[in-house]
């Protein structure tokens, strides 16, 4: 007789195995290049998926994909931002080549979409956005490129880098001093919830030594948003703390530690999974496998494996919803992106799969 946790692991491989077949069927028929919802965001499941034993064949469909999205690339009809344009294939790419799945020197094949979003950015259309979606994404794309390769301070693509990514960072203390960022808790779980990613993008630069005091100010206007918020979803209480820890880690700033430790001590994981996630809510974006990879991502970050979820019941969740328990032909009808599609359930699935059970506790 097998054991319960073998039995999901073999449950989550055979539904994996599914949502591959159709995310083969599907990579033909897309035409976004992005990272979100088009090749890019799939590209890098698949080489995920390439790099896990057994799994080898699924290569050439990341090289075609990778192949097809410098395609569009040249074509010179692609949009800079992150979500859907140059800013996210470049954040790819940095990554695809960072993990070790394709050799490349970036700053050699990404020359022209750097140029292209210099130019973007330095016109009147980019410096003049005060959007705060767009400005974060422009700040993740700008931190990857910094932290992609050891160029040496004084090269002239770490002086531009820096210097479009101080910019960002005083755009996005504009737009917060103007009160035009919403920090309301989103009614479901988002990974795209504005103040956590804050939090996390400044955590970095700081760690980077770019721009740091005006990095301090910031962070130090958003203390009165910040202590005054407990979120009603555990989901974003583990978000917000993992913000926090980011920066309070490496910065102790004034108040912060109390509101830290009133997050922790009310940080109860199994209203994750029991009451804070839907049948069908288990997307990247807004969903059970997008918590899932943040509780993991953490853990890492703290090495505290008592802010992670448990793992046989996220793979069961996941395997048992509503929005996979579909014929073929009904599943083949679901968004194949990374971000709100298959392709980022898929890839929770895999890493789940991968990783050794850890026992929880705080």
């Amino acid at each position: 007789m097998q054991q319960p946790g073998k039995e999901i692991e073999n449950q989550a491989s055979a539904k994996l195995e599914e949502i591959n077949q159709i995310l083969l069927e599907k990579t033909s028929k897309i035409s976004d290049p992005g990272l979100a919802n088009g090749k890019m965001g799939i590209c890098i499941y698949f080489y995920h998926l390439a790099n896990s034993p057994g799994m080898e064949n699924y290569s050439d469909i990341a090289e075609q994909l990778i192949d097809e999205v410098y395609q569009e690339v040249g074509k010179n009809r692609i949009q800079p931002d992150f979500e859907h344009g140059l800013a996210g294939i470049a954040w790819g790419i940095e990554y695809l080549v960072r993990h070790g799945f394709v050799e490349a020197d970036t700053d050699q094949i990404l020359s022209g979409v750097d140029d292209k979003i210099y130019l973007h950015l330095t016109t009147k259309e980019g410096s003049t956005s005060t959007n705060s979606r767009t400005v974060l994404g422009y700040m993740l794309y700008l931190l990857s490129r910094i932290e992609g390769k050891q160029r040496g301070a004084s090269s002239i693509e770490d002086i531009l880098f820096r210097r479009l990514l101080i910019e960002q960072i005083n755009k996005l203390g504009e737009t917060l001093e103007e009160r035009n960022v919403n920090f309301r808790e989103p009614r479901l779980f988002s990974i795209a919830w504005s103040l956590p990613l804050i939090l996390l993008l400044l955590g970095r630069c700081h760690t980077l030594q770019i721009h740091t005091r005006k990095v301090e100010r910031i962070l130090e206007f958003l203390l009165p948003d910040i202590v005054s918020l407990f979120p009603r979803l555990t989901g974003h209480r583990l978000y917000l703390l993992f913000g926090m820890e980011s920066v309070h880690r490496q910065l102790r700033l004034p108040g912060w530690e109390d509101h830290i430790d009133r997050l922790k001590n009310d940080l109860r994981l199994d209203d994750i999974l029991e009451r804070e996630t839907w049948n069908k809510n288990i997307h990247f974006i807004n969903g059970l496998a997008g918590i899932s990879l943040m509780s993991r991502l953490f853990c890492k970050r703290t090495d505290n494996p008592g802010v992670l979820l448990d793992r046989e019941i996220v793979l069961r969740r996941i395997c048992e919803s509503g929005y996979l328990d579909k014929k073929h032909d009904e599943l083949e009808e679901r968004l194949p992106g990374i971000l709100s599609g298959l392709a980022g359930i898929a890839l929770e699935l895999l890493h789940l799969l991968q990783e050794e059970p850890v026992t929880n506790g705080m």
